[in-house]
């Protein structure tokens, strides 16, 4: 699972980078693509987070 949690956070990296250079050549609907992966990867590692943290409990 950790090695599932490293590679979201490195695609979170890429999609910043991605939505970064899109939104500099006005390709809106690109930009909202790398707006909704990043979405869904941070929803991942957060349900991970949240996992983590109630077993330490």
């Amino acid at each position: 699972m950790k090695d599932t949690i490293e590679s979201l956070v490195n695609d979170v990296k890429l999609y910043s980078a991605g939505l970064i250079t899109a939104l500099e050549n006005n390709r809106h609907s690109e930009s909202q693509q790398y707006v909704q992966n990043m979405q869904n990867c941070l929803k991942a590692i957060d349900e991970y987070l949240v996992m983590k943290k109630d077993l330490k409990k």
